[in-house]
């Protein structure tokens, strides 16, 4: 009697307690319940009065030693059922997990070739894998969850190096951006303007200047004129349209 409840608050009791997703085989905690559902016989004590009421009283007690030494024994191995449940689920999961990392860090491996800042975060990936693939259909689950915390963190590693390498790329192309475009030589286009050339009255050569507006510019005579234009100035100007490809300017009187 005595093992009995001990073993209903205890394992029973605890063993009660996982949830169907925790185990590998949920008709085990079906089974449990059922179990805890079991009334227990109660022992109402001697009072017996003559000696077939004695007889009866120990009939009784003895029955009920029976069924609790029976119901122990079958809810040992209700209990036992459903913490093996729980065990090889744990396992599965543990396995599941690795090897969902494996197959990760193997093809970041893969991917990262040449695209880190420091190749020795690979060599550890590549070590870790190697390690994961020797436990991954081992039977204890804590080593699984090591070997796969081992890789999650090799893992983080390649990919900070990897973001590593690319930021110091991009800072790389940045700079030798600026610095070429520092080096080119500047250019500038000029557009249409005129050029003025101006003539004295007696048609002597007065100079002349470009000018890229729209307007125009006349230097003073350096030739000597004799005569006066029919304009009052002392010397006459031609125009033209100045262009970008060099060709031929044509003058007219401006």
């Amino acid at each position: 009697m005595n093992a009995y409840n001990l073993l209903l608050n205890g394992d029973a009791a605890q063993a009660s307690k996982v949830a169907k997703d925790q185990v590998k085989d949920a008709k085990t905690l079906d089974t449990l319940a059922k179990a805890l559902k079991e009334e227990t016989p109660v022992y109402a004590g001697c009072t017996a009065d003559d000696t077939n009421g004695l007889k009866d009283a120990a009939n009784t007690l003895d029955e009920q030693t029976a069924w609790y030494r029976t119901h122990e024994e079958s809810l040992s191995k209700t209990v036992k059922a459903v913490n093996e449940s729980k065990a090889a689920k744990t396992l599965d999961t543990a396995r599941a997990n690795l090897k969902a990392k494996l197959e990760e860090a193997s093809k970041l491996l893969a991917d990262s070739d040449g695209k880190v800042a420091d190749n020795a975060v690979r060599d550890s990936l590549s070590k870790a894998i190697d390690a994961g693939n020797k436990l991954k259909d081992g039977n204890d689950p804590s080593k699984l969850d090591e070997a796969r915390k081992a890789l999650e963190d090799a893992v983080g590693k390649v990919n900070d190096s990897v973001k590593a390498k690319q930021d110091a790329d991009a800072r790389a192309a940045a700079e030798a951006q600026a610095a070429a475009a520092a080096q080119a030589p500047s250019s500038s286009y000029v557009g249409d303007g005129y050029q003025s050339y101006g003539y004295g009255s007696n048609n002597g050569y007065t100079g002349g200047h470009n000018y890229n507006g729209n307007g125009q510019v006349s230097a003073p005579s350096i030739g000597s004129n004799s005569g006066q234009a029919s304009s009052g100035d002392d010397y006459l100007h031609y125009c033209g349209n100045g262009t970008s490809d060099g060709s031929d300017i044509i003058l007219r009187p401006c």
